[in-house]
Order: structure tokens, then C-alpha cells, then sequence
């Protein structure tokens, strides 16, 4: 079960650098190739910017009611840890909103084996 869990975060992890690449690539690196002076403030704005869209996925993922794609690929689902039923939307998005607390998150995980996100949610994770 924890090597599904590593691999459904791994493809969304992967999902979440290739947005962030693409867009710092789009909106920073192609227009300084391209000889466009920006003010330090302009990209430092713009890359605070496309982390936080690249967070918000993350955030975000488990909206759909089978999960995100790493979930949907791994055959992973999230249930309610009391009722072992599939969890509603306020705790699919509960339990990942603790993402802004990244390293904390995955130190968490790491030690207990159960991430901050689910233990506040009330949220598991089992096989479809």
C-alpha cells in the first residue's frame, strides 16, 4: 500500500513540476532569451506567482470524486478513516491544504505514516 501511496504522490509530484517548468520557462526564462529586460521585482513577482500555481494543484488534486491522478493511476482511493466510506469534497480538500506546510507535511508523513493533512481530515487512503 505505501509503495501505491509513493507512487500516486510521485505522478502528482511530477505533474506539479511540469507545471511549474512550463510556466517559468513560458513567463521568465523565453522572454530573457529573447532579450526582454523585466525588473527584478517583475520576475521575483512572476515566480512567486507559478510556485503558487504549481501549489495549488496540489491543493487541488483530489477534487474529483475518484481522486487525482496519481491516485487514479495508483487504483487509490480517500475514505473516511471512522466510516471507511469515500470521503466528500470538504475532506478531499481539507486534507490536502496542509500542503502549504510542504517539508512539514512530508517529515510528518516520513515518521508516522499517516500525513498531517489526513489526520486532521479524518482521511485514509485505501485500495479501489
Amino acid at each position: 500500500m505505501n509503495g501505491k501511496r509513493a507512487l500516486a504522490f510521485f505522478i502528482d509530484f511530477l505533474i506539479t513540476a511540469i507545471i511549474q517548468n512550463f510556466l517559468f520557462m513560458h513567463f521568465i526564462i523565453y522572454p530573457l532569451v529573447k532579450g526582454i529586460t523585466q525588473p527584478a521585482e517583475n520576475i521575483f513577482f512572476k515566480a512567486l506567482l507559478i510556485t503558487y500555481t504549481s501549489v495549488c494543484y496540489l491543493i487541488f488534486r483530489d477534487l474529483p470524486k475518484d481522486g487525482g491522478i496519481g491516485k487514479h493511476i495508483a487504483k487509490l482511493q480517500i475514505i473516511c478513516a471512522a466510516t471507511q466510506d469515500a470521503a466528500p469534497l470538504s475532506k478531499r480538500l481539507l486534507r490536502n491544504v496542509f500542503w502549504v506546510f510542504g517539508p512539514l507535511e512530508l517529515f510528518i508523513y516520513a515518521v508516522t505514516g499517516k500525513k498531517l493533512g489526513d489526520r486532521i481530515a479524518g482521511t485514509d487512503i485505501a485500495l479501489k
